[in-house]
């Protein structure tokens, strides 16, 4: 069993640190459906935690969809398998979170220049990109935003690196996009006055010509509770399901029609008021 030897060498020597990210590729002769598949060993710098390998492994199989993962602690390393192009993807993705803290100048957004295969066989190919955040200083503010792009922007492929302070996600490049916008908006300190941003959904959504993605950096709204009592009032006054607010920025991102999307600013105005009035 060459591959069992081979892997059987790679894990069994001592730990030792190393300045950057170093990989060992294995080729095997095996034809699939996407292409001759590979082994590699990825040895990192800056994993020298359970969860900080963790991270990088839940985010590399939700992004790459690379399956066959694992992480190995006494030699902070990652082992996986997998067609050759998903592994060139999953090597990408792993260097750019295995840096020193400071080594990225955020905000920053990273794209991996390779398309990658789309959902199913004769679909447009998607787009990899890793966000690093300059102001989302809390576990909670990176989940907030997570949460806010996935349920805007249709997002499904998006991982949060807390180790690494950094936003893993992998789409269509028109849902990426928004994606990146709502990232942009949200990596933002909390604002001194009322403002809002607006970004023209350029995929039509059949009934809905008109969708907007708009985020509203409230003054006000000291508290969650606050953010959760004015989401309740935008989503029962304006039937606009898809609405999300992070506390961080104090801001609350909403998709609808630009109908609807209207009432919610006049509700946001109406209730950003000093003393909550």
């Amino acid at each position: 069993m060459p591959l069992a030897d081979w892997l059987f060498h790679e894990l069994d020597q001592a730990a030792g640190p190393v300045q950057s990210t170093v990989t060992h590729e294995y080729s095997l002769q095996v034809e699939t459906s996407s292409g001759p598949e590979v082994a590699k060993v990825f040895y990192l710098a800056h994993a020298p935690t359970q969860q900080a390998l963790n991270d990088t492994q839940t985010g590399v199989r939700t992004v790459t969809d690379v399956t066959r993962l694992f992480a190995y602690l006494p030699l902070e390393a990652m082992v996986a398998r997998g067609p050759a192009g998903k592994m060139a993807a999953a090597e990408w993705l792993i260097h750019e979170v295995d840096r020193p803290a400071g080594d990225v100048q955020a905000p920053a957004v990273h794209e991996y220049g390779v398309p990658m295969p789309g959902p199913r066989p004769g679909l447009p190919s998607n787009v990899m990109k890793v966000f690093f955040p300059a102001h989302a200083e809390t576990q909670q503010t990176m989940n907030d935003m997570v949460t806010s792009i996935r349920t805007i922007a249709d997002v499904t492929r998006l991982f949060s690196h807390a180790t690494a302070g950094a936003l893993m996600l992998c789409g269509p490049p028109e849902t990426v996009a928004i994606g990146e916008w709502l990232f942009h908006e949200l990596d933002q300190p909390p604002s001194e006055g009322l403002t809002t941003g607006t970004y023209s959904v350029p995929v039509r959504t059949p009934g809905r010509p008109d969708e907007v993605v708009r985020v509203f950096h409230l003054a006000h709204a000291g508290t969650r509770q606050d953010l959760t009592d004015l989401v309740t009032v935008i989503r029962t006054t304006t039937g606009i399901p898809r609405i999300f607010a992070s506390i961080g920025p104090r801001a609350v991102a909403l998709r609808g029609t630009l109908l609807a999307t209207e009432q919610a600013e006049g509700l946001v105005k109406q209730k950003d008021q000093a003393g909550g009035q």
